[in-house]
């Protein structure tokens, strides 16, 4: 599963890291045990409707210093009281339906994010005219 890192130091590239996610068949996100995350904070929920929606999430620790990329793609998805610190990963999450009856959810997946998708609203968080990703340029309608 690929996710990026945004580092805090805005001279360092924003990088794609892979982890391995449940290769033993269970469900839910395994990115905040794999980069050992403190927070996880929601940039486009999850929706379980039809047609189900993925989720795209930043993980963080504790950290006095600001994260300016972050903060950006966070405004560029109508997140505008939002601030990062430190170095934040992001990470997408799906729902799959279950076979059996779960009650309406389904399982939680993680599922792939490149650098590609991103990078753009972390440079500037207005999107207008912008050649991005569908999920993020309908994020701020989402989130309002």
């Amino acid at each position: 599963i690929s996710y990026v890192v945004i580092p805090h130091d805005p001279h360092l590239p924003l990088r794609n890291h892979h982890f391995q996610s449940h290769a033993n068949g269970t469900s839910g996100d395994a990115l905040p045990r794999h980069v050992s995350s403190d927070v996880t904070t929601p940039l486009l929920r999850l929706s379980y409707s039809s047609p189900p929606r993925a989720g795209v999430y930043a993980y963080t620790s504790p950290s006095t210093k600001p994260n300016v990329r972050a903060t950006r793609l966070a405004m560029a998805l109508g997140l505008h009281k939002l601030r990062f610190y430190g170095d934040v990963a992001v990470g997408r999450v799906t729902s799959r339906r279950c076979r059996h009856d779960d009650g309406g959810s389904g399982m939680m997946t993680n599922e792939d994010l490149t650098v590609e998708e991103i990078e753009r609203s972390c440079e500037d968080a207005d999107l207008r005219g912008s050649d991005v990703a569908e999920w993020l340029a309908e994020g701020a309608r989402e989130n309002y």
